[in-house]
């Protein structure tokens, strides 16, 4: 594991801020959401692969937005994912599979009664990869993205990431 002192010099150069790595850094060196991001598109994956969710084809994103309270991770806000699927799939079932299957081991504690659950929310998720998505210029983006707010008035900061996989 690389010590503190390099993952400041990775801060320094315009990634996160200082504050983020000192805490709100897990065991690898990521801010919480990203990792909960990453796992979740990996879940995604494991489920498709071992048939657990057979309907689910290889395209899949996460978002991932964790509150925070006293600079510490309470809970994960909203967790928003879009999962390739089959034609034939109900839109509801696929909502409760991920749920079960996926979210739900993933975020562990970090979910709770008041997680919002955003699945397939712009409906049908068929077409998927480079095709559906590159548009003119040929080329898919695949990029984490990072960012977050504060509630000065109460001292809650929420931060969001995203992750985008082809699983």
């Amino acid at each position: 594991f690389p010590s503190h002192d390099s993952a400041m010099v990775v801060l320094i150069n315009g990634l996160y801020s200082i504050e983020t790595v000192i805490t709100h850094m897990n065991l690898l060196y990521m801010p919480l959401p990203i990792t909960l991001a990453h796992k979740l598109t990996k879940k995604l994956s494991e489920v498709r692969k071992n048939g657990t969710l057979k309907y689910l084809r290889p395209d899949g994103k996460s978002q991932v937005t964790v509150e925070y309270e006293e600079g510490k991770p309470k809970s994960v806000d909203t967790v928003v994912i879009a999962a390739q699927h089959n034609p034939d799939v109900d839109l509801k079932q696929l909502r409760e599979d991920i749920t079960e299957q996926v979210i739900k081991p993933i975020l562990g504690e970090y979910f709770t009664k008041d997680t919002k659950v955003l699945i397939n929310e712009t409906g049908r998720f068929v077409g998927g990869g480079p095709a559906a998505d590159t548009g003119l210029t040929g080329r898919k983006i695949i990029v984490d993205s990072y960012g977050g707010y504060r509630d000065w008035e109460t001292d809650r900061k929420s931060t969001r990431l995203n992750s985008s996989h082809e699983f």
